[in-house]
Formats: structure tokens, sequence, C-alpha cells
């Protein structure tokens, strides 16, 4: 039977302190989740409809590192079709798009990925929001011992030669899974949109003055929003690829905020979009 693994490394940044027990293994067990529900995905292209996952994906523990709050695990593939695909694409590519899908569970922009995890990405495009709400609880339950005792998590990919860090959750990763406000009066940005997903409506966008982008989908269903509306999304991400700065085209886009407990923007709801 083939299989595959990948290997990581999941840290509690405690410094001396000790770290309570029940908190750090509801922390480990959402970062298994997450990460093995997100992983039997991309490999199947396809949402399971159970409520767990696949059997033939799991995360596996490895041993600790005494003196520290480390603990390696391995995740391993044993389905011959989704491990030929790990194959296919790669330790590195699987683990940028399980970066990917983790931080906009979080709210928090993620990196630039490779062409060639964008590649694999694209072809997710109908099932992308799916997957983020079928991993929005493990996500949560990442963040208990960030949440409980303020400590980081730091998630790395490890191999032969180094490891590579992924991504941390830490305090201000968890104000943005619980207790979310939405503004009842709307704002008008100015935005240019940085990605966007022609089945669900969602996507990104960077709003005058800010340095990071920031998540957003139309307010009601997607299916209602006028198709002018809709295309005016894809036709500024198009019209701004690869332009210099100064012929940055942008929407002006009328939206209700969301927000979370620090009062920080985390996502826009879309009530309205036109051309300046």
């Amino acid at each position: 039977m083939a299989v595959t693994d990948v290997d990581f490394e999941l840290k509690i940044e405690s410094g001396a302190n000790l770290v309570d027990m029940e908190y750090g293994l509801e922390t480990m067990t959402g970062f298994s989740g997450a990460i093995a529900i997100t992983t039997d995905c991309i490999l199947s292209n396809e949402v399971p409809s159970k409520m767990s996952y696949s059997d033939n994906v799991r995360a596996k523990l490895m041993g600790a590192c005494i003196g520290s709050y480390k603990q390696d695990f391995k995740l391993v593939i044993s389905d011959p079709v989704k491990s030929a695909n790990l194959k296919r694409i790669g330790n590195s590519v699987l683990s940028e798009l399980i970066t990917y899908f983790i931080c906009e569970a979080m709210y928090v922009e993620p990196p630039a990925l490779t062409k060639k995890a964008e590649k694999v990405l694209s072809k997710m495009e109908k099932i992308e929001s799916k997957v983020i709400d079928r991993i929005s609880e493990r996500v949560k339950d990442m963040h208990k011992i960030s949440r409980s005792n303020k400590y980081p998590v730091v998630l790395k990919r490890k191999t032969k030669l180094r490891n590579f860090k992924l991504f941390e959750i830490n305090k201000n990763t968890a104000s943005n899974l619980f207790n979310l406000t939405t503004d009842s009066n709307s704002i008008e940005i100015d935005a240019i949109v940085t990605r966007f997903n022609s089945f669900t409506g969602n996507g990104r966008l960077l709003a005058d003055g800010d340095s990071v982008t920031i998540p957003f989908s139309f307010s009601g269903p997607y299916s209602k929003v006028k198709a002018s509306t809709k295309r005016l999304m894809p036709e500024n991400l198009h019209d701004n690829n690869a332009v210099a700065d100064e012929l940055i085209t942008r929407l002006k886009i009328t939206a209700n905020a969301k927000r979370n407990t620090s009062g920080d923007i985390v996502k826009y709801m879309i009530l309205g979009a036109s051309k300046p």
C-alpha cells in the first residue's frame, strides 16, 4: 500500500511556565484536525460529507522533545490516490495550502503562494469556502492555549535539512475568532481586489491606507447580487494585474465591517460596488 507522509513540529511558546495539560491537548487536537481535514480536501479536491476526516489521512505523534513544549508529529496519507496526489504536488505545496486555508479561517492575510500552489488552489475554487467552513471549529480549538494563557503556538514543517515556519497563532489571531461584531452602519472605502472566487463571491481587497488585505463577501446570497456588480470584482483584479502604481484603478465599495474584540476590521460584508 502506498503511504506518504509530511513531518511537522508544534511548539507552545510558554517560556519557563508550565502548560496546562488539558489546554495543551485541546490545542494539539485542534491542529491535528485542521491539518488533516485540510489535507484531505486538497488531495481529494472534495469536502467529505461526514463530520470527521478520512481514516486514510491521519496525524500521528512522534517523539516529543524533552524539556520543551515541542511535539513532533507526522501526517500520514495511506490512500493510494491521495498519496499519488501528494507526490505530484509535493510536501512544500501542501504545506503552503494548509497555511493558506488556516490563515483564511483566522481572517489573517496568508503568505504569497508559489505559482505551483496557486495552480492547485485554482482547481479548488468550487470548494474553497467549504474547506474554510469545515475547519473553522478546529481552528478555534487550536487557540485554547492562546486564549487561556496568551501563549503563542508555532507550526513548522520539518525536513532533514531544516525546519520551515508555516504560521503562528497567538492572542491576536484568537481575537479574530470569538465574539465578532458587525457594524450596523455601513462605510465607504476605495479599494482594489487582490483575490476573487467567482463561484462564491468571496475574496480579498486592499483598502486605501491599509497595508494588509482584508477578506470580503457579499451581504446576502451571492445569487441575488446583480450581474453588473459581480463583474466588477474580476475586472478590477484583472485590470490591476502587474500594472504600475499610478495606473491602478480602484472600486468604491459600500460595506458593513465585521470587527474583532480589539475593534479591528477582519472582514467586509459588501453591500454595493461601483467604479469611481
